[in-house]
């Protein structure tokens, strides 16, 4: 039987059990079933074996997704954290401004609108501890991304120096004033702070382009090279949950070479201990023997 035969017969059992007045009301819903449950399978049996595979049957043609190959999705710029000489040398060619945002952000991690909604009320010059309560984007004031968002963060003592510098020559320093705010009191723009003074910098010194992100991974990835435990780490990041820190923390040259320097100072304290350490292991043709 052809392909449009079964379709023809089909809807003609379902016409002539609709039309059959002999039948009973409940065979004719049992028949009526059945034909639909036998249509839909055909209908099903087509479309995958037939229909699909065949583009001669009225024009149609396989489904143009088989067989596509969906290659790797590779991140734009790859992910990356300072080193502290780094971090040092990108801080000397800044601005009093940025400099100051950035020492900021590397010492507490705060995501990019919780740096620009901070306000002088918010800041103890004297103990250095710093609350976080808002969070701004695109001219709007609202709580921080997560309920764990609300924070103390401490600036150390060192970052405090310099913030006391720049509201020393700040024009806006009322208690409700935005630290950072532009010469209008709006929240300052970080994107803005990028483009003006920090990706300069970061091409005169030969770096890849920071980002408030790559401030604040910066400031995971030292965090956890000083043996902060993970509970705390999460906290002074505002997360969540304890394992999204790691999303964060990428390898770095620095802490793998520290970690080898380590382990050959074990090995040196071995060797001072049992001999030379060459005299334990087996030679080559041993090893194959």
């Amino acid at each position: 039987m052809t392909k449009r035969g079964i379709f023809q017969c089909d809807l003609f059992v379902a016409g002539k059990h609709k039309n059959d007045e002999s039948n009973s009301q409940q065979n004719y819903v049992q028949h009526e079933a059945m034909t639909v449950a036998r249509s839909a399978g055909t209908i099903n049996q087509l479309l995958t074996h037939d229909v699909l595979a065949n583009d001669t049957w009225f024009g149609l043609k396989p489904n143009p997704a088989h067989g596509v190959v969906i290659g790797k999705i590779k991140p734009v710029r790859q992910k990356w954290a300072l080193t502290p000489a780094q971090a040092c040398a990108l801080l000397a060619q800044l601005k009093l401004k940025a400099r100051t945002m950035v020492a900021v952000d590397l010492t507490t991690g705060l995501r990019r609108g919780e740096l620009e909604a901070l306000q002088w009320e918010h800041l103890n010059d004297k103990t250095g501890e710093l609350r976080i309560e808002q969070h701004h984007y695109r001219g709007h004031l609202d709580e921080p991304k997560t309920e764990a968002g609300k924070r103390m963060a401490i600036i150390p003592a060192e970052v405090i120096a310099l913030v006391r510098e720049w509201k020393r020559v700040s024009k806006r320093t009322k208690p409700s004033d935005f630290i950072f705010a532009t010469r209008k009191g709006k929240p300052p723009s970080g994107n803005l702070i990028l483009r003006r003074h920090v990706y300069p910098a970061c091409e005169t010194l030969g770096f890849p382009r920071a980002s408030w992100l790559t401030f604040r991974r910066t400031f995971d990835n030292w965090l956890h090279k000083n043996g902060i435990p993970a509970k705390d780490i999460a906290e002074m990041m505002g997360h969540a949950e304890v394992k999204m820190q790691f999303v964060y923390t990428v390898g770095m040259d620095e802490n793998k070479r520290i970690a080898a320097d380590r382990l050959g100072k074990e090995l040196g304290g071995l060797e001072n201990k049992l001999g030379r350490i060459g005299q334990f292991l087996p030679v080559a043709s041993n090893r194959v023997n």
